[in-house]
């Protein structure tokens, strides 16, 4: 047997999918236009550090979070798949090892990611010739994304050899990935504050490699960009080793019954109760249940964004600056809509591939009650977590407030109050856009679900169309969010026997005339 024959098979196989080649294309014109787009609006000079620099940031930003987007997406239940299908002992019976398999799955999925980053870097690298970037901060910065990308499938592709329901890896694939990132800083830092001792967490997160990597930071820290690439790189090759050795006593039923019990990750149902509950509601809402994974890591999030706003409220009590520190609740908000789009998704890709969107079809459900359902089980999950969300955005300007009022002067408090009406606004059309996202997310990634050739292209795709590229046109991204969900609203009107009629090619129209005489 050749060496690593699965890796070989899967090269093959991504040089022959149109996907490969799809993915580069529209990423090299997603870079194009948000580049065109900066250099149309960018006359003015940007604050001390060049336009070359800022184009340079906004576009790694980007491509950092397409690729942890795309490893969660594509690896989170690469290997689970497998073993719902039952290949996966077909596969052990021959000299395969649990490596092969997890190469080969890791080979096809960051072949389609890498070639993709790979497009963007001749755009990413054009603020060379606009000027305020050296070409060290380039290539470190490229390093630092390709290694990115190499931790979130790694750990991804760890988590889909553990688990095997498809909702519980892909949460379980976000809480990790947010606890290397994020949550091992924080313990770095809180370790700091408590004992005085530094831990290194950090140099575990690919982040700080990524941040490093900026010529400011990398002059007084240069040590630190190596030191954090090198240890997050081998932390994803543990993770690698870890799914090889986890693949081959976990893939049974009852290997996942005996690695429930080690407390790792709890894949716990919805009781009895609370389903029945549900069935006398909405049969749709029964079915979708109550996904107890998904919602500790909602709350996980709003509980992250909580402590963020308590520490920014605790840094304006001096100075009242009410526009300070939005960067925060976009990646909380993101975070929350990624996860929001993953369920909305889920339902119509899951019935389809299972064959029982069919069987809901020959019930007396109509299409308004199943459209309901969802929305009631999405509602059950997500209601509370938003409205948390959005009143912890409001909480530093309550403080703010506060602190106004009990001022000194009537002029100092009558300067506030013009800063606290801007943010006030700013914070109202926060929340507008918030839920015109959501709504969007909803009503479109339910028509892309129900319509879309490959469905497992549904949740990529609506995070692609409804939250990434609209953001390009700033302010006016609104319009895009309107006509998603105008667009989802009246293509989900029509009756679902007849969508699947012409997605089947006239499957529905039951027997021919002709073939009866």
């Amino acid at each position: 047997m050749p060496f690593l024959p699965i890796v070989e098979r899967e090269l093959r196989a991504g040089a022959r999918r149109r996907s490969t080649y799809r993915i580069r294309r529209w990423t090299a014109l997603f870079g194009i236009a948000c580049s065109f787009c900066f250099l149309a609006v960018s006359g003015s000079a940007t604050a001390g550090s060049g336009p070359g620099r800022v184009l340079f940031t906004i576009l790694t930003t980007y491509a950092a979070g397409l690729c942890l987007v795309a490893a969660v997406l594509f690896s989170s239940d690469a290997l689970s798949s497998e073993k719902r299908e039952g290949t996966i002992g077909l596969l052990f019976l021959t000299e395969l090892k649990g490596y092969d398999l997890v190469l080969g799955k890791f080979i096809g999925i960051a072949l389609t990611t890498f070639y993709g980053l790979l497009a963007l870097f001749p755009i990413a690298a054009v603020p060379l010739m606009i000027g305020g970037l050296t070409g060290g901060e380039f290539w470190r910065s490229s390093l630092a994304l390709l290694n990115g990308l190499f931790v979130s499938v790694a750990v991804s592709l760890w988590v889909s050899a553990v688990g095997r329901d498809s909702r519980n890896t892909l949460s379980g694939s976000v809480a990790m990935l947010l606890f290397i990132i994020a949550g091992l800083p924080a313990l770095d830092k809180l370790a700091y504050l408590a004992w005085g001792k530094v831990t290194w967490f950090t140099l575990a997160s690919p982040y700080y490699s990524f941040r490093f990597a900026r010529d400011p930071v990398y002059g007084l820290k240069t040590a630190h960009y190596w030191e954090s690439l090198g240890v997050s790189h081998l932390v994803g090759w543990v993770f690698l080793g870890l799914a090889s050795f986890m693949l081959v006593r976990f893939w049974r039923d009852k290997g996942e019954e005996a690695f429930r019990k080690t407390g790792i990750f709890q894949f716990r149902s919805t009781p009895v109760r609370r389903r029945k509950a549900l069935l006398d509601t909405n049969p749709i809402a029964w079915v979708m249940g109550d996904e107890r994974v998904l919602k500790w890591l909602i709350w996980g999030i709003i509980f992250c964004y909580g402590i963020y706003a308590a520490m920014q409220t605790a840094g304006m009590f001096g100075t009242i600056n009410p526009l300070q520190g939005y960067s925060g609740p976009k990646v909380a908000g993101f975070l929350l809509k990624l996860l929001f789009a993953t369920q909305v998704c889920r339902f119509f890709v899951e019935s389809r591939r299972n064959g029982a969107l069919e069987l809901l079809v020959c019930t007396p459900l109509r299409s308004s009650e199943i459209i309901r359902g969802q929305w009631q089980a999405l509602a059950r999950l997500f209601l509370a977590p938003f409205v948390a969300f959005l009143l912890l955005n409001f909480a530093p300007l309550a403080f703010t407030v506060y602190r106004a009022a009990k001022g000194p002067g009537f002029a100092e408090f009558l300067a506030a109050g013009l800063g606290i009406g801007a943010a006030i606004g700013m914070n109202g059309w926060f929340a507008f856009h918030t839920l015109a996202d959501v709504c969007a997310l909803g009503w479109f990634g339910m028509w892309l679900a129900l319509t879309t050739k490959r469905p497992n292209l549904a949740t990529p795709m609506t995070i692609l169309f409804v939250l990434i590229l609209p953001s390009l046109m700033c302010f006016f991204d609104i319009i895009a969010d309107l006509i998603f969900i105008l667009w989802g609203l009246t293509r989900l009107q029509q009756d679902f026997r007849w969508v699947l009629e012409r997605q089947y090619g006239g499957y529905w129209r039951g027997p021919r005339t002709d073939a009866l005489e």
